[in-house]
């Protein structure tokens, strides 16, 4: 009787030795588990920050080129697109500056405004400047996404004059915009956009392709048909750039094909700097050359 205390112990102490080994183990394995997770989780959401960086959301403007993109603002967001533009001719050398307001009205649909653009020409031979007014364009653009690849919008808008006096355009005007963008791989993309519009002109003989003038004989309303296409490399997160090829239809017979080049730079995702250069063709005017610079800046 005196043995069995003893052996009873031991046979106690054997059953429960297993217990802490196999708990310290359980422990390890679970911290091991708990380790590996958090080692997949984090590298999850370091692809997720890498993808939702600051430049996934970098501002996309209409200046400079010729043709607009079919981009919208985000909701509530502003955006000021600024340029300084110069063009020489056979007639004159003529500086101009101009100014495009948008506003994001949701993440489809656009408002904008382009102020009349102010120009000073200098004729040849004269040491006379000339300052003009041209026209102020008001409109909003209507996004249409297709699938991650393609996009179109609309861009309905109405041309008025400036009321200048030496402006040589008179009353308003409708017009429609037809965008279209693609992107390829190799950060490579596609622009293409097509607007006819009615602009008024002060003019007492009616062109071929218009309207009938006033009764007062002083508006023309002339039809115009601007195109362009376009191609783009996003070389970097913050640095681009395009060629582009566009033409303009006075009437249905004074055509004006043209081609530009040039780059743009973010500073930051909401502001941009660009500088562009080009020439145009006119009719029994040989080549024209023409160039730019241009500052846009977002606020949301």
């Amino acid at each position: 009787m005196t043995h069995l205390p003893a052996a009873l112990l031991a046979a106690l102490a054997l059953s429960l030795l297993p217990a802490p080994l196999f708990a310290q183990d359980s422990e390890e394995d679970t911290e091991q588990d708990v380790a590996e997770e958090t080692d997949v989780n984090g590298e999850e959401e370091d692809e997720d920050e890498e993808d939702e960086g600051p430049w996934s959301d970098a501002l996309s403007a209409d200046h400079p080129g010729f043709a607009d993109s079919s981009s919208t603002m985000n909701e509530r967001a502003f955006q000021g697109e600024f340029g300084l533009d110069f063009a020489n001719s056979s007639a004159a050398f003529a500086a101009s500056f101009n100014a495009l307001f948008r506003y994001g009205i949701n993440d489809r649909a656009e408002a904008r405004l382009e102020l009349p653009g102010l120009s000073r020409a200098f004729a040849r031979g004269d040491n006379e400047a000339e300052t003009t007014l041209n026209t102020i364009e008001a409109g909003v653009k209507l996004r249409v996404p297709v699938n991650d690849n393609f996009q179109f919008a609309f861009l309905p808008h109405l041309v008025f004059a400036s009321g200048a006096s030496n402006s040589p355009y008179s009353g308003f005007g409708p017009g429609m915009g037809f965008i279209a963008d693609l992107s390829l791989p190799a950060n490579i993309g596609i622009n293409a956009m097509v607007v006819p519009r009615f602009v008024g002109f002060k003019s007492d003989t009616p062109r071929l392709g218009s309207l009938p003038t006033d009764t007062d004989g002083s508006r023309d309303y002339r039809f115009e048909v601007d195109a362009a296409l376009g191609l783009s490399l996003q070389a970097k997160d913050n640095l681009g750039f395009f060629l582009e090829g566009w033409v303009t239809r006075d009437g249905l017979r004074n055509v004006t094909p043209a081609a530009n080049g040039g780059v743009v730079f973010h500073i930051t995702p909401d502001v941009l700097l660009d500088a562009y250069a080009g020439v145009t063709f006119p009719e029994g005017d040989g080549v024209n050359p023409y160039g730019g610079l241009g500052f846009v800046y977002r606020y949301q």
